[in-house]
């Protein structure tokens, strides 16, 4: 089975059992069968509607698709720490920002002010 996206280390142990045990995948349909089925859920159904005719086929379009998904999740992880980052900042990059800083000091003074009024 694929763990945590690494589909080269799977390809490459699929490989080594499949040597070591021919009589498992006997022809070259049942070695695309049994390594599609130890694909990850998230791109097993992507390999297997290709009907790849060889398991080189189905490897390489296995490893296409991965480096796909990794790309994707990298860029929605980079998206996701933009947006906390501007959300820390105040907002938008537009120079919305934070503006407690100037209420404080107005708030302060206008207590200071009525302060002053009362004696």
């Amino acid at each position: 089975r694929v763990k945590e996206m690494d589909i080269s280390s799977y390809t490459t142990r699929f490989n080594e059992l499949a040597i070591l045990c021919p009589g498992m995948v006997p022809t070259e349909r049942k070695k695309v069968e049994a390594y599609i089925r130890g694909l990850s859920e998230n791109i097993k159904g992507e390999v297997t509607s290709s009907e790849p005719a060889t398991l080189s086929k189905a490897v390489r379009m296995a490893h296409t698709l991965m480096e796909q998904k990794v790309k994707a999740k990298a860029e929605r992880e980079a998206d996701n720490k933009k947006r906390k980052w501007e959300n820390f900042q105040g907002g938008s990059s537009s120079g919305g920002g934070n503006n407690n800083s100037k209420r404080n000091k107005n708030n302060y003074n206008n207590n200071r002010n009525n302060n002053q009024n009362q004696y």
